[in-house]
């Protein structure tokens, strides 16, 4: 038996609620991407004697004039999330994420979903449950958490040695942080200039160019889950960052620092005090992400932190309908002047802006 849950139905939060679920699997945060034009937002809820299974993701309008008629894709949002199981067997297991696949292939054909792309969980490791189903999974990065629950000399001794001295010049050049749990619109308008400004420098996607009301999005649609950090010299606020936090663990999510003041190591001092805050708080893991591609100078940095703390990052793909996968590539490949020679690792290939190939 299966439920779609949207936005308005109460038992999805009263299942986050129930079973303590991190904040990627919330109505809310769904309902942020959703308003940012990345689909409508949904959950699709299997249970059975067997257990219970949590989807939730976003339903996008495939826009191709050559289809007969309306068809969707489907993506859980920006992040990590993905399938989650609230109640099993271990014994019965096997059966459960069989009856769970065959159940939403069905509804996926009967809805004209042409596939689905899946970003896993990192903490919670759900990917695992899918190495042998219809899902194709695949490691794409290493990211890193930082254990809260050590002791603090603990923690201080699981990051590197050029961490603990960024962080120590980073006091002594005078940096404060302070933290802002309901920001004000004049807060939220610090950081985005501070974001914008560095998503310029870095030249990233447009993609990652996100709007000012995107951000007001997330703080009104995650009012008690979510945080402002500022760090100061001074008078002047030369580094802000974005935290998301439900039940034990918090997240890392957007940031961004003055060029000028990178040498006052603001970054370190930001995540150091973060994890005070929140270890004081009884959080469990303070999740800080990957970097921008593959193991590079960004996940380095964050390694940093927790020299034990590397989990793996893997997404999923699957198509229920070939024929239409197929004829959208192929339409997508004539638009582009590519021919069927053209490969690229990215899912569904029919979304792939080619100045964006490695956005994924």
């Amino acid at each position: 038996m299966f439920k779609i849950l949207d936005y308005y139905n109460p038992e999805w939060q009263k299942l986050i609620e129930l079973y303590n679920l991190d904040i990627y699997f919330t109505p809310q945060y769904c309902k942020i991407w959703e308003e940012y034009g990345d689909g409508k937002s949904q959950a699709f809820f299997h249970e059975s004697s067997l257990g219970k299974v949590l989807y939730p993701y976003l339903v996008r309008k495939v826009n191709f004039r050559e289809l007969d008629s309306d068809y969707f894709d489907i993506s859980t949002p920006y992040g990590y999330g993905g399938p989650i199981f609230l109640e099993f067997d271990k014994q019965n297991l096997p059966l459960l994420i069989k009856n769970f696949r065959l159940e939403f292939a069905t509804y996926a054909h009967d809805k004209k979903i042409i596939c689905e792309f899946v970003r896993f969980h990192p903490i919670y490791k759900n990917h695992k449950f899918f190495l042998d189903s219809d899902i194709k999974c695949k490691f794409v990065r290493n990211t890193i958490k930082m254990n809260l629950a050590l002791k603090i000399e603990d923690i201080l001794k699981t990051m590197n040695t050029s961490t603990r001295n960024n962080i120590r010049k980073a006091i002594k050049n005078g940096l404060n942080v302070f933290f802002k749990v309901n920001p004000t619109l004049e807060d939220i308008k610090v950081f985005y200039k501070i974001y914008s400004e560095n998503m310029n420098r870095l030249k990233t996607y447009d993609y990652y160019k996100f709007s000012f009301n995107f951000f007001l999005n997330t703080f009104t649609f995650l009012k008690e889950n979510s945080e402002l950090a500022f760090v100061c010299k001074e008078d002047n606020i030369i580094s802000s960052t974005i935290f998301l936090f439900a039940n034990n663990i918090v997240h890392y999510h957007l940031g961004g620092s003055l060029e000028q003041y990178l040498y006052l190591r603001p970054n370190n001092i930001m995540l150091y005090e973060a994890a005070l805050k929140h270890k004081s708080m009884g959080k469990k893991y303070l999740h800080l992400g990957g970097g921008h591609r593959g193991n590079d100078s960004l996940y380095s940095f964050k390694k940093g932190f927790n020299k034990n703390g590397v989990l793996d990052f893997f997404i999923g793909a699957k198509i229920f309908n070939e024929k239409a996968y197929n004829l959208l590539v192929n339409k997508w490949r004539e638009r582009n002047y590519l021919g069927k020679d053209f490969r690229f690792d990215f899912f569904p290939l029919y979304r792939l802006q080619i100045n964006e190939k490695e956005r994924q």
